[in-house]
């Protein structure tokens, strides 16, 4: 063996002083040859976290995870301080590489990291399938990422990659929590003909609690203000401008399991898919959140909370942004708008809408197209709507439902006796009030 080293099974413990992440090659003799194996010098972090107290320190946690020093421990870290990435990656140096499949605890201690850069270009042509993963940390699994704040720009402009998964924070969670983060970073995903997710904190899946996103989140692609794709939330918030020129958008995430206690003040918008102000599409439950921005899609639905609820319900929800569905689908199918869901085919219950509302085949305050049996239950909508196409498929809580006998509207108000458009659906305890009556 060597001096520098005590090997312990399959532990081996650096003797002589060395920086954390720093690569030590160390001389081992066995069989009568001699090897030089490098090692990856890495505290013991199993029973304490690793402490981060300037960029230096998060480089060494990266190199300790990207060469996989511990995998077989929680690569637990937190921060100490503020830091400043500004000296290890900026537009004028090199671009940050991320930290690999990490799955400890990363507890920022609610200090923010700034200056996070990352321009990534992928454009060789190869016959294996390839995935790319961008964000402070490239994945995270089983882990917990917490309290901190992320300031920066992160870029993506590649163009044979078959899968994209972009994040502020994380490219892509399986099995992981993010709590109390909030992320400020530019989110850019300027290129792809390929499935690409794109999030304020992670591109795809995750458990989201406290989270919230105040950055500009845009490109092709599902596109999402605190997630890409796949999660489950727990108040979360969006601010910043979420935009997809190909795909679909939503103020929280583009396609979700769970919603609750979420909000969204940002404008969110698809040029050729579906929009929403929560989701772009569920087949959970929705409960408890609201919109105030203005949402707009075309060739598709577009909904105030929801573009498309394909399943589970929307419970407690409001919408006060205005919502707009132009254009025909590529199949030429119509597209809906609605306060609450562009496109429904489960039940909505104690909702209402203030915000206008404007569709081209389809146009409701509460439901834009209500594609199976429409249980509506105790909504109301004070909000202008109106059909740009033609056709009467409009009206104050219902624009348009494919199966009217199956369902009902009960104890829903309005300021107009036009509670629906298209399709008769029975009606219970509905009533036209005035906009007082409705205040109290």
């Amino acid at each position: 063996a060597n001096a520098q080293i005590i090997l312990d099974g399959n532990m081996i413990t650096v003797t002589e002083d060395a920086t954390i992440g720093s690569i030590v090659p160390v001389k081992i003799e066995f069989e009568g040859k001699t090897y030089t194996v490098n090692v990856i010098t890495a505290p013991d972090f199993s029973d304490n976290s690793y402490e981060i107290y300037n960029s230096n320190d998060l480089v060494a946690l990266r190199t300790i995870v990207n060469y996989s020093a511990i995998n077989d421990v929680n690569q637990n870290a937190k921060l100490m301080n503020n830091i400043d990435l500004s000296d290890v990656c900026s537009s004028n140096t090199v671009s940050w590489t991320a930290i690999g499949v990490y799955h400890g605890i990363f507890d920022g201690q609610n200090h923010t990291i700034n200056n996070l850069y990352i321009k990534r270009e992928y454009n060789y042509t190869s016959t294996k399938t390839i995935e790319l993963y961008l964000g402070l940390f490239s994945k995270a699994k089983n882990a917990t990422i917490r309290n901190m704040t992320i300031n920066g720009t992160v870029q993506d402009s590649s163009s044979t990659a078959n899968y994209m998964h972009v994040g502020g924070v994380c490219g892509y969670s399986t099995g992981s929590q993010f709590e109390n983060i909030t992320n400020n970073c530019t989110v850019t995903l300027s290129y792809t003909n390929k499935s690409a997710y794109t999030g304020g904190i992670c591109g795809y899946g995750g458990s989201f609690v406290r989270c919230t996103n105040n950055g500009y989140v845009n490109g092709k692609g599902s596109m999402g203000g605190i997630c890409g794709t796949s999660g489950s939330f727990t108040d979360c918030h969006n601010t910043g401008r979420v935009s997809s020129s190909n795909g679909v958008a939503g103020g929280i995430c583009s396609s979700s399991s769970t919603a609750s206690y979420c909000s969204n003040t940002g404008n969110v918008s698809s040029s050729n898919g579906k929009a929403g102000g929560i989701l772009g599409t569920s087949s959970s439950l929705v409960q408890y959140c609201y919109n105030t921005g203005t949402i707009s899609g075309a060739n598709s639905y577009v909904g105030g909370i929801v573009a498309y609820l394909n399943g589970g319900s929307i419970n407690g929800c409001y919408n006060i942004g205005n919502v707009t569905a132009s254009g025909k689908s590529n199949t030429g199918a119509i597209t809906h708008a609605g306060g609450i869901a562009g496109s429904a085919a489960s039940s909505i219950r104690n909702c209402y809408n203030k915000g206008s509302i404007t569709g081209y085949g389809s146009a409701g305050g509460i439901v834009g197209w209500h594609q199976s049996g429409p249980y509506i239950n105790n909504c109301y909508n004070v909000g202008q709507y109106k059909k740009t196409g033609a056709g009467t498929e409009y009206g104050s809580i219902l624009g348009y439902a494919s199966y009217p006998t199956n369902g009902k509207l009960t104890n829903c108000y309005s300021l107009s006796s036009r509670f629906q458009g298209g399709g008769t659906v029975p009606k219970t305890d509905c009533e036209t009030v005035d906009a007082e009556v409705l205040k109290t």
